[in-house]
C-alpha cells in the first residue's frame, strides 16, 4: 500500500480504492473513501468537510468523481463542500438517512440508484432496519475482500477530547470492534441487523476492514475475530 502526496491511502489502485482520515474535532478523526464504480467513475463515501486542492487534485489519476454519498445521517457535513468542487457528481443516500442529507444536499437521491450502476466486484449495501441509515462498501481486491464499514466497527488508539466518558457509556471502546451505540440503539431492527452481518461475513471473510473511525484492519484472522464480534451480538435469528 502506498499514499499518495495529499495523504489518502491506496488500498487497490486497479479498483481506485483509496482511503483519507479527516479531522471532525478535538482528537476525532473520520474516514473518507473513494472507489471506482463503473469505468472512470469515481463514487466519493464518507466526504471530508473542507477537502483542499491537493486532496481532490490527488484523485485525478484515477479517475473523475461522479457521485458522493452521505453514508447515514451523520457523516453528511461534507457533502456541500465535494458538490461544490465536483457540480457533475451526484448525491446519494441510504432511504432513511435521505431527510437529514437533504437539508444539506436536497438533490440527495436513494443510494439504490447508485448502487444498480457498480461494475462486478464492488457493491454498495444499505444496511436493514437502520433508524438513520447506514451504508457499506465490499470490493473484491487482489488481495481479497475489503470491507469499508461505515459507523458498524471502530478502530480507535484513543477516545476523542472531552467525548470518551460519554462514548464509553454507549458502549464504544478503543481497539477493534463493533459500535456499541450502533448496534443498540440505532439498529431498529437488531435480528436484521446480526443477520447481515452473519451473511456477508459467510458470504466471504474480508482481509481488511476500513472502519468509519480509526485505522485500517489489516491482520491475519480478520474472519475469526469478526465472528467472535459478532456472535456477541446474540442468537441468530432463527434460534428462538
Amino acid at each position: 500500500m502506498t499514499d499518495t502526496p495529499s495523504g489518502w491511502r491506496v488500498l487497490d489502485a486497479d479498483r481506485a480504492l483509496l482511503v483519507r482520515a479527516y479531522t471532525i474535532g478535538p482528537g476525532n478523526t473520520s474516514n473518507c473513501t473513494v472507489v471506482r464504480l463503473t469505468g472512470d467513475e469515481l463514487v466519493v463515501i464518507s466526504p471530508s468537510v473542507q477537502p483542499d486542492d491537493a486532496t481532490l487534485r490527488d484523485l485525478e489519476p484515477f479517475g473523475r468523481v461522479a457521485a458522493i454519498v452521505a453514508p447515514n445521517g451523520f457523516h453528511r457535513s461534507g457533502t456541500p463542500h465535494w458538490a461544490a468542487a465536483f457540480p457533475d457528481a451526484t448525491v446519494h443516500a441510504p432511504t432513511r438517512a435521505l431527510p437529514r442529507v437533504r437539508k444539506i444536499a436536497p438533490q440527495a437521491q436513494d443510494l439504490d440508484v447508485l448502487a444498480a450502476r457498480a461494475s462486478a466486484g464492488v457493491v454498495l449495501h444499505a444496511l436493514p432496519g437502520m433508524r438513520y441509515g447506514e451504508t457499506w462498501l465490499t470490493v473484491q481486491t487482489s488481495v481479497g475482500p475489503v470491507w469499508c464499514v461505515s459507523d458498524t466497527l471502530t478502530n480507535l488508539e484513543r477516545l476523542p477530547t472531552g467525548l470518551g466518558w460519554m462514548m464509553r457509556m454507549l458502549g464504544i471502546g478503543t481497539g477493534f470492534g463493533l459500535n456499541g451505540a450502533q448496534a443498540r440503539f440505532m439498529a431498529l431492527d437488531k435480528p436484521a441487523f446480526r443477520a447481515f452481518l452473519r451473511d456477508r461475513l459467510a458470504a466471504a471473510a474480508p482481509t481488511r476492514v476500513v472502519p468509519g473511525h480509526g485505522a485500517v484492519v489489516d491482520s491475519s484472522g480478520l474472519g475469526d475475530q469478526l465472528g467472535a464480534l459478532i456472535e456477541g451480538l446474540g442468537p441468530p435469528v432463527s434460534a428462538r
